[in-house]
C-alpha cells in the first residue's frame, strides 16, 4: 500500500487518510461541541490588574534647560523644515 507524507499525522498510508480527512471534514456531534462550549464559558480569565497611575515630574537645572532649548532651535526645527521641504520636492 502506497505511503503518503501528511504535515500534520505523519506517515500515513492513503486510506488512513481518507478516513483523516473525512473525519476532519464533517462538522463534530452537536453535544460534544455544545459540552466543549459551556466547558470553556464556566472558565475563569486570570486578568492583572493595571497599576495605579503615578504622579512623576521631571527636574531640570538651568543648564539642563539650556541645553533642550539648543536641541530644538538647532537640530529639532530645521531637521522639520527639511523634511517638510524634502516632501514637497518630491511631490512636485
Amino acid at each position: 500500500m502506497p505511503w503518503t507524507i501528511l504535515p500534520v499525522l505523519g506517515f500515513v498510508n492513503r486510506a488512513t487518510t481518507a478516513r483523516a480527512i473525512e473525519a476532519l471534514s464533517s462538522p463534530p456531534p452537536e453535544p460534544i461541541f455544545l459540552a466543549t462550549v459551556r466547558w470553556l464559558s464556566h472558565e475563569k480569565i486570570v486578568t492583572i490588574a493595571p497599576r495605579a497611575p503615578q504622579e512623576r515630574t521631571l527636574t531640570m537645572d538651568g543648564a539642563q534647560r539650556k541645553m533642550l532649548m539648543i536641541f530644538f532651535a538647532v537640530v529639532l526645527l530645521p531637521g522639520l523644515a527639511a523634511a517638510v521641504a524634502a516632501s514637497i520636492r518630491i511631490r512636485a
